[in-house]
């Protein structure tokens, strides 16, 4: 009995092995053929290296190890206090072939474009044909752009809408859709979702016109359902040409201007560090380092425990507003330029002020 014991676990290791080396040789030879795709940006394409699903593989965007949902600190300035960051030396966005530091929609990589939220111009993304060069990294700074509507746009083969009800005006009707835009949201697969912390975007909007809605925010992460409303507008522009520029939290269904809907007068041209502190107990939000408005209390506590990710997008023709809308004389393209976006768990004690990166850079 003892040997026919024996006899039987010998099989079995057997067999184990031999399904580890079949099994060791179909992984192999499904990541060896299986080919890279490709997504086009501007005037070409940039091709992700091969899906990897090792911990130790090279960085695919600064912050964050490509087939990890672990964030490194390793290529951010400002080390280990930035515990997330993009400083536009690449361009690092998701598609089908793996994750980066950005989904190009908030519908995920397959989007091929929808209607705006609340606006009426066109979520573009880079699956979208033909090819529009509307986001570009170049000189270690991020490009996003919103042109006017071409006309000869499809999604998915079909052609975009020239005019459409948009949900949050549903009021007004139908309208023209006469801008192409397009949202970035932090990829949560890379580490680009959290709960607290203190985030910072340094950015300048040089071109100014009427109808202009580019926006630097955060808002409930795309893998979570809970706090389905949870946001933080950091500055937004209502189509009022530049200035002012305002700062909203929405929560629980409620809307809250800092600046009473009247807006904030300063520049907007002109490079500046858009901040907000989001701890159990407040929100602060900061320009240039210095703090300008604070939410305490249960508006705060109302998004304990929510889970947040970082958008940046530009749109046009703000639905609400009938005076805020372009016209001849509003520039084409209109963009927004972004030299850094970065995530601490605690905003750093005696941090610069001022408008220049407090890394250096």
């Amino acid at each position: 009995m003892r040997r026919q014991k024996i006899h039987h676990r010998a099989v079995v290791i057997i067999v184990a092995v031999l399904f580890a080396i079949v099994g060791t040789y179909f992984t192999w030879r499904s990541l060896a053929v299986a080919p890279a795709a490709s997504i086009e940006v501007e005037n070409g394409s940039l091709t992700p290296p091969a899906v990897t699903i090792n911990d130790s593989a090279a960085s695919a965007g600064k912050g964050v190890r490509f087939g990890s949902t672990t964030p490194t600190p390793t290529g951010c300035k400002g080390a280990p206090a930035v515990i997330w960051c993009d400083d536009f030396d690449t361009f690092s966005l998701s598609s089908t072939s793996g994750h980066r530091n950005w989904l190009p929609s908030e519908q995920g990589v397959n989007d091929n474009g929808h209607l705006g939220g609340g606006s009426y111009s066109w979520e573009w993304t880079p699956k979208g044909t033909p090819s529009l060069s509307l986001w570009t990294v170049a000189n270690g700074a991020l490009t996003m752009k919103a042109v006017r509507n071409p006309g000869n746009l499809t999604h998915g083969g079909t052609p975009i809408p020239n005019k459409a009800v948009i949900g949050a005006c549903r009021d007004k009707g139908e309208r023209p859709i006469s801008w192409i835009g397009g949202t970035m949201t932090t990829d949560p697969a890379t580490g680009g979702a959290w709960t607290y912390g203190y985030f910072e975007f340094r950015a300048r909007v040089p071109v100014h016109g009427k109808g202009m809605f580019p926006a630097l925010w955060m808002y409930r992460s795309v893998d979570v359902s809970h706090h389905a409303d949870a946001e933080f507008d950091l500055m937004e522009i209502f189509g009022k040409n530049g200035q002012p520029w305002s700062t909203t939290v929405h929560y629980s269904g409620q809307r809250d201007s800092t600046d009473g809907d009247r807006g904030y007068g300063s520049d907007t041209a002109g490079w500046h560090r858009y901040g907000v502190d989001w701890q159990a107990d407040h929100i602060a939000f900061f320009r240039d380092g210095v703090e300008y408005a604070r939410r305490t209390g249960g508006e705060a506590q109302w998004f304990n425990g929510a889970r947040m990710g970082i958008r940046m997008d530009y749109a046009a023709n703000p639905c609400w507003d009938d005076g805020a809308q372009s016209d001849g004389s509003t520039p084409n393209p209109l963009y927004m330029e972004v030299d850094y976006v970065r995530a601490y768990k605690n905003k750093p004690a005696n941090f610069p002020t001022g408008t220049n990166d407090p890394h250096g850079g």
